[in-house]
């Protein structure tokens, strides 16, 4: 709050990991990490936001623009600073980071580019580590996941981080033998879960995923994810180093595959056909 200027200073975080909402109505102003808490708010009504709702149904899309699934309720966007006047009741938006301005180096090598991208990781690893409870890492046995674990305990006295993984009795879906490789190499006692499906109906824990989302969710994923993070707190694990992005970032799904667009753009099609082909061995089914 700028008392000298009567305005409230609101600021998210510029890849947005952390929510930030707000609503107003003609007399009043609230901003919060949850749209939830709005509902202590005499004066505040949830409604449905049509268009969100339109676009999930229609095209099975979440979170592309600032408005929420509650008419009124907006989402700051990341990289922005949100400035509420008390005098007028209103507000002004800066965008004060965007990823596209950053220059990009085209004259470092690749060696040059994976040493400063292992140096950067395990930086952004390390300053993660300050904590007065116990730590806890989620682990799927993926690459991202795999390798915050193995930077983590190259800090960390062996032992001291636990894992929680979610595995599955199908073994189509089942990662165990990846998870059990890392565990192993550090001496590690894996917390092991193994959600059901039925239990996402029967349970309502479907209910439970929507109300904490504030939203629908898209894929069983969030189930997964909810369980993960459910153990933690079973097993009093307060703070969890999670790796989310890796494969957006990286290029895993094949939405993100610039590389092959690029090969496409090129006319490189024998390097492009071989690089599909590795991907449809590896990961993907056509």
């Amino acid at each position: 709050y700028d008392q000298k200027r009567d305005n409230l200073f609101i600021s998210r975080d510029r890849f947005g990991i952390k929510p930030l909402y707000f609503w107003q109505n003609s007399e009043f102003f609230a901003v919060s990490s949850e749209i939830k808490q709005f509902y202590s708010i005499q004066s505040f009504s949830p409604e449905i936001e049509e268009e969100s709702l339109i676009r999930f149904l229609y095209k099975n899309q979440l979170n592309t623009n600032e408005k929420t699934f509650f008419k009124n309720v907006f989402s700051l966007e990341p990289g922005y600073n949100l400035i509420y006047s008390l005098a007028n009741n209103s507000t002004t938006k800066k965008k004060f980071y965007d990823v596209d301005d950053i220059a990009i180096n085209y004259d470092i090598s690749i060696n040059e580019a994976s040493e400063r991208f292992s140096e950067l990781f395990d930086h952004s690893i390390k300053i993660r580590l300050r904590s007065d409870v116990a730590l806890g890492s989620c682990l799927s046995g993926g690459l991202d996941s795999s390798s915050i674990v193995y930077s983590a305990q190259r800090h960390m006295n062996e032992g001291a981080l636990s894992t929680i993984s979610s595995c599955y009795q199908d073994k189509r879906y089942d990662e165990q033998y990846y998870i059990d490789k890392v565990t192993k190499e550090f001496n590690i006692i894996p917390i092991k879960i193994f959600p059901e499906v039925n239990d996402l109906f029967n349970k309502n824990v479907l209910s439970d995923i929507i109300y904490h989302q504030a939203q629908p969710i898209k894929g069983p994923s969030h189930f997964s994810e909810y369980s993960v993070f459910k153990s933690a707190r079973d097993n009093n694990l307060t703070v969890m180093l999670d790796g989310q992005g890796a494969d957006e970032f990286l290029g895993g799904y094949m939405p993100f595959q610039y590389y092959n667009y690029e090969l496409l753009k090129k006319k490189n099609y024998k390097s492009l056909l071989s690089n599909l082909n590795k991907q449809r061995k590896n990961h993907y089914s056509f």
